[in-house]
């Protein structure tokens, strides 16, 4: 595949948060006429074994793909925990990235995340009910200072794992969930989003029409900044993403 240029995260989207920990339903009717899930049961049977591939580009405006790559992401399960692995793989070696990290099985919380960047820059860090630091114990970690002290909330859900979080949601149409998720080291602190299910849809692919979900969040709505997730009903799987900022497009497709 020629051209290929790897798609760093265009923005910090700090992803929103269930409070996972608890288990148990809870509707807050404060927000409009859609309930909001602050917390749900998560559906930990849709998740499963499994080896995914994404393309992922950029449309430019005036039409032309800018920057393209292919994400492979893989999830295993121990007793314990949920283990998942992603290979951003690109032409340009310096904007490839390998992705390690650990979750509770039960509740999707993170414990553990390692980033390596086509240019041999480490990102580790331990999660902690209290806090967030830097990994001590891996070599030429550049981010073995860090440390950030979480607020009564607790542990954020990891940003870098949305795909697989969204395979764990209860859909329903009009229904809202709450999300509170944290790109691990990122600036911006883990903060609450809400992503809505708008509608169903069959969506047309080249392997014919999948049933499937809308869910959709809006960053922000004066610059059109919003994303827009198909989410296929039969194991919850994202197989479609639409990223819009303003005139600028990023897309994900599931291979």
């Amino acid at each position: 595949m020629k051209n290929l240029k790897t798609i760093t995260v265009l923005i910090t989207i700090v992803l929103t948060s269930i409070n996972v920990r608890s288990q148990e339903k809870k509707i807050d009717y404060n927000q409009g006429m859609d309930p909001v899930l602050k917390t749900v049961r998560l559906q930990t049977a849709k998740l499963q074994n499994q080896t995914t591939k994404y393309l992922v580009y950029v449309v430019l405006p005036n039409g032309a793909m800018g920057d393209i790559s292919i994400w492979e992401r893989s999830v295993e399960l121990t007793d314990e925990e949920i283990i998942i692995k992603q290979s951003w793989k690109n032409q340009d070696k310096s904007k490839t990235r390998e992705i390690f990290s650990i979750n509770d099985r039960k509740t999707f919380l993170p414990k553990y995340h390692k980033a390596v960047s086509g240019k041999g820059v480490i990102e580790a860090y331990d999660f902690y009910e209290d806090k967030i630091v830097g990994s001590d114990s891996i070599a030429n970690n550049t981010k073995k200072d860090f440390n950030l002290v979480l607020d009564k909330k607790g542990i954020p859900l990891n940003w870098e794992l949305d795909l697989e979080l969204f395979q764990k949601l209860p859909y329903q149409i009009n229904r809202t969930f709450s999300l509170y998720f944290y790109h691990p080291g990122g600036k911006t602190p883990p903060k609450d989003y809400d992503y809505r299910v708008i509608r169903e849809e069959q969506l047309s692919t080249s392997y014919g029409k999948i049933d499937s979900w809308v869910l959709q969040i809006i960053y922000d709505e004066e610059k059109g900044s919003k994303a827009t997730f198909w989410i296929r009903k039969k194991d919850n799987m994202m197989v479609k993403m639409l990223e819009q900022y303003g005139p600028i497009k990023r897309i994900k497709q599931l291979l």
